[in-house]
């Protein structure tokens, strides 16, 4: 048997000392190749589409044209596997998200040279690059940005929306919040696949997007109304007593399905919603069959709308899933359910007010 063909490469960094660190990086894999490399964004718009890679590295911000504002070019008018590559500087933290709002794949920390003595960093980051550059990729517009108000009133009776994702998750989290809405009186709680330093960019991007009060769990967080608690890069989330708190990964290093399961096992909230967006593997997905099997309502990404159809087919093929949508239809969905929305003392208004269990019933009745 033949062996695969080489993963063709391109890297954009106006940094020599950064085009040589993720070169090394990519040398460490045998198939990946270096087909060429750009010093800005004008040169890697000019010279993408001759060279025509299978996967491209764009640093983010660098002199004349952003690897943001070549990214959204490219995805108009040459779509291509594109990751970002940062240093995730303070000053700079939520910047790279608007990236992957224009298309691009993954968020990944630029390799360091303490990283180039830790083969086993450089075999996750080549894995990943390996693994990204085969996600069939289309033509990005830029979307409509929704905008809302903040409020963040407490309440124990507060609804929870659990939401899993990964790959193409940033994005589909930030269509979902805004087609939920700033006034649903939900209170939503994210774990998130991502490279450890971005969390806090991530935090801002998505406030900044929906207007909504976005907060990281450092130990333990409560559930609030028009509050979304994002778990850190490296870490799970877990429901006990009514407080979500920041727990260590699964021993395979999941960290959806440990957080989905012990919401399944909790019965901290009145109203409990799951869901799980686009990402590469399977973790959530049998977090996700805990909470159905639970009677909760189940929600997952169609195939369509995913950049990467993987833990919601997973879950779906486990039975775990009692609707698909795209992200802006889950968070309408979500909207929809007649659950009241708690007061100042933790009073629902609705007098008819319909659990998440009853609409899983009513949806998997319909066939």
């Amino acid at each position: 048997m033949s062996d695969p063909p080489p993963v063709r490469a391109f890297i954009v960094d106006d940094s020599a000392t950064g085009r040589v660190a993720i070169a090394r990086a990519l040398s460490f894999d045998e198939g990946l190749h270096v087909v060429g490399t750009a010093t800005s964004g004008e040169e890697a718009v000019a010279r993408i589409p001759l060279v025509r890679p299978d996967v491209v590295l764009m640093d983010v911000v660098m002199g004349g044209m952003s690897g943001l504002h070549a990214t959204r070019l490219l995805m108009q008018t040459h779509p291509v596997p594109i990751v970002l590559v940062s240093e995730a500087a303070p000053e700079h933290a939520h910047t790279p998200f608007h990236g992957l709002d224009a298309g691009a794949l993954e968020l990944l920390r630029k390799p360091t040279l303490a990283d180039m003595r830790q083969p086993e960093t450089l075999r996750r980051f080549c894995r990943r690059i390996r693994t990204l550059s085969e996600v069939r990729v289309v033509t990005r517009h830029r979307p409509v940005q929704p905008s809302a108000a903040t409020g963040t009133s407490s309440s124990r009776a507060t609804p929870l929306l659990c939401v899993g994702a990964s790959t193409g998750g940033p994005v589909a989290v930030r269509d979902l919040l805004g087609a939920l809405g700033p006034d649903s009186g939900w209170g939503v709680a994210i774990v998130q696949h991502i490279s450890r330093g971005f969390e806090e960019g991530l935090a801002r991007w998505l406030a900044d997007a929906t207007g909504l009060h976005v907060e990281l769990v450092q130990d333990r967080a409560e559930i609030r109304p028009k509050t979304v608690c994002l778990a850190r890069g490296d870490r799970a989330l877990a429901l006990r007593g009514g407080l979500l708190h920041s727990v260590a990964p699964a021993p395979d290093g999941h960290t959806i399905d440990p957080f989905f399961t012990s919401v399944a096992r909790s019965r901290a909230a009145r109203h409990v919603v799951g869901v799980l967006l686009s990402g590469m593997g399977s973790d959530g997905a049998r977090g996700l069959l805990h909470m159905r099997r639970d009677d909760l309502l189940t929600l997952a990404q169609d195939s369509d709308s995913c950049v990467v159809y993987g833990m919601p087919k997973v879950a779906a093929e486990l039975g775990a899933v009692v609707e698909v949508s795209t992200p802006r239809g889950i968070g309408a969905r979500v909207r929809s359910l007649d659950i009241g929305i708690p007061d100042a003392r933790g009073r629902i208004a609705s007098g008819n007010a319909h659990t998440p269990s009853s609409c899983a019933h009513a949806a998997a009745g319909s066939g």
